[in-house]
């Protein structure tokens, strides 16, 4: 019989030696905020000229200059660039963090590397986009004769507002399908990084193995979690996004009801106040610090169901104090 995962707190273990992983994430903060600073640095003209576009163009104002409307179209292609060395740093971070829970060890720069294990979890990150990719593809396919087959019968009935209905209908099971299937997948491909950075190579797929049999326990670790994280992020909201609101719904329904860019534009301004962009900037640092934490223990569910496998012998590795391995 399986031994009990319990997984859901797994990230917080006692280890011999603490700070492991408070040290990795301080490291990849300091490395996200240089990252996000060298963005902003490269990007500062284009900023500057996308605000001024949105102050003529509060309430239905005309352009006047053109370089707005292209720094939108730069901006676009910076930020794919900076999500591409976004998503290797967090891979670095998160190949530091199941290394430290599955083998007890770091390196690199706080346990931060560009080592083989760092790539096979950026590996991994274009694996799920394809696999999430596929499933929304082929659940359209599906339901596009569906949609079609409405279309046509109200064309045939003269009557367009018979097929609102029917669509309405086939685009909610749709999701809920789409959904049901992503959550299954999701759950079963979840342990994926950290199965590879178990076996020290590439074995995303293993995680099929690794979940056997361990869906409803790991499916449940991960609703606990969600379930606080969405707690944690409404009582963060409440106390930081709340207070923005209150600040400026006066001046939104005053606009709303007497629009003029005047209104529009005393709305930007009391936005880009220095208190409330003190607001929103701790709103936005409580939504990553709290993502943080729970990403780690996120990590610490899908590292214990990999250590799991490993006990139950469904995959082989070496995993410190388990004495089940296999060469």
């Amino acid at each position: 019989m399986a031994e009990p995962l319990n997984a859901t707190f797994f990230a917080f273990k006692r280890r011999d030696h603490g700070g492991v992983l408070i040290g990795a994430t301080l490291t990849y903060f300091v490395l996200s905020l240089l990252l996000i600073a060298a963005f902003v640095a490269v990007n500062w003209n284009g900023f500057v000229q996308i605000a001024a576009l949105f102050r003529e163009t509060a309430g239905g104002g005309q352009p006047s200059d053109v370089r707005g409307i292209a720094a939108i179209f730069g901006l676009m292609g910076w930020s794919f660039l900076f999500l591409v060395i976004f998503y290797i740093l967090l891979a670095a971070y998160e190949a530091a963090c199941l290394r430290w829970m599955i083998h007890g060890e770091t390196g690199g720069l706080f346990g931060l590397s560009l080592g083989a294990e760092t790539w096979r979890v950026y590996a991994g990150y274009w694996i799920w986009l394809a696999i999430s990719f596929t499933i929304s593809f082929v659940i359209g396919l599906i339901t596009l004769p569906l949609m079609f087959g409405f279309m046509m019968s109200s064309v045939a009935k003269q009557d367009p507002s018979s097929m609102i209905g029917p669509i309405y209908l086939v685009s909610a099971l749709r999701a809920l399908v789409q959904y049901a299937v992503m959550a299954f997948v999701g759950v079963r491909f979840a342990p994926g990084n950290a199965t590879s950075i178990l076996r020290r190579k590439f074995s995303y797929f293993d995680a099929w193995k690794v979940t056997k049999g361990r869906f409803w326990a790991l499916f449940g670790s991960f609703l606990v979690l969600g379930l606080l994280w969405f707690v944690v992020g409404a009582v963060a909201f409440g106390a930081t996004g709340g207070a923005l609101i209150v600040r400026l719904f006066p001046l939104f329904v005053e606009a709303q009801a007497h629009p003029s860019a005047a209104a529009s534009q005393h709305v930007f301004a009391a936005l880009l106040a220095p208190e409330n962009l003190g607001i929103i900037a701790a709103f936005y640092g409580t939504v990553i610090v709290t993502g943080v934490i729970f990403g780690v223990l996120f990590m610490g569910v899908n590292a214990r169901a990999a250590i799991a496998a490993v006990e139950d012998g469904k995959i082989d590795g070496i995993v410190p104090g388990v004495a089940k391995t296999f060469e």
